[in-house]
Order: structure tokens, then sequence, then C-alpha cells
């Protein structure tokens, strides 16, 4: 029985991935949206808090950083912002019990009043892995393919 559950469940992956729908794990969809209007009210505390300490990110230049420099390169890019869109499009997913990875394309408009600076508008094509601990799923990797300047998605 249960290797025909496990046949099930592939197929079911399979499919979902044919028809062009992925399914990102539930715990880790909400976090998703939950930073996304985290984003939205430009609340970095509550959205830098899915990342784990040794969190580390690698732009499209392969170029490391750990989460200190992480932060203060969301913080430059926000300053002067009044609001945050981000609408992101799922395009892979592989899961274990622990371990979740993301793979995705994201259009994102920091919006700032004129005058104050420039409005900026970023596409990202990445992949996040998520670990799951005591204290929940928190993001350990960003792999960014591209993170460039496109006009104005909306």
């Amino acid at each position: 029985m249960k290797p025909i559950c496990v046949a099930l469940a592939l197929l079911s992956v399979g499919a979902a991935h044919a028809q062009g729908k992925v399914v990102v794990p539930k715990e880790i969809k909400a976090i998703y949206d939950r930073q996304t209007l985290d984003l939205k009210k430009l609340d970095l505390k509550h959205f830098y808090s899915y990342y784990d300490p040794t969190f580390i990110a690698l732009d499209p230049s392969s170029k490391k950083s750990d989460l200190v420099a992480f932060k203060k390169t969301i913080n430059e890019l926000m300053r002067g912002a009044v609001r945050c869109d981000m609408r992101v499009t799922y395009t892979g997913v592989t899961a274990t019990p622990a371990l979740v990875v993301v793979s995705y394309v994201a259009l994102i408009d920091i919006i700032v009043p004129k005058g104050k600076g420039k409005s900026l508008h970023f596409r990202e094509v990445g992949t996040d892995t998520w670990k799951k601990g005591p204290k929940g799923w928190k993001e350990i990797l960003n792999v960014d393919k591209a993170f460039d300047p496109v006009k104005a998605s909306r």
C-alpha cells in the first residue's frame, strides 16, 4: 500500500508541473504571503524574522552576502519607499520534511514619492532554500539567477 501512495504523490506533483501549476508547501506559502505583506507595509523587522542567522545570498555574479550584508542591501533599496509591491510566480519546488527549495520569478516595485527619490522596479529570478528548525521554517539560502531593473510592472 505504501508504494502506491508514494507513486500517487509523485504523479500528482508531476501532473501539477505538467499543468504549469507549482504547489508550494502550505507553511512556506504562508511565509511568502506574510513577507509580501511585510514589504507592502514596509515592516522590514518582521520581514527579516524569517531568515536564519546563517543565511547566505548569492547574487547573479555569484557574489556571496551574509545576513548582515543582505539586510544592508535591502535597507538601501527601501530607503525613502512608501510602499513595496511584489508579485511572485512559483516555477518549481523540491521538498523533504526538513528542507524546501522554491524557484520563482518575482516582480518588485519599490515606490518612492516624486521629489523624494526614484521608484525602483526589478525582476528577480531566484531560488530560496528553507530549513525547518526549532523556531519553525527559516530561509538559509537565496540564489539569484537574475535581478534586473525593468519598467514598472503595474
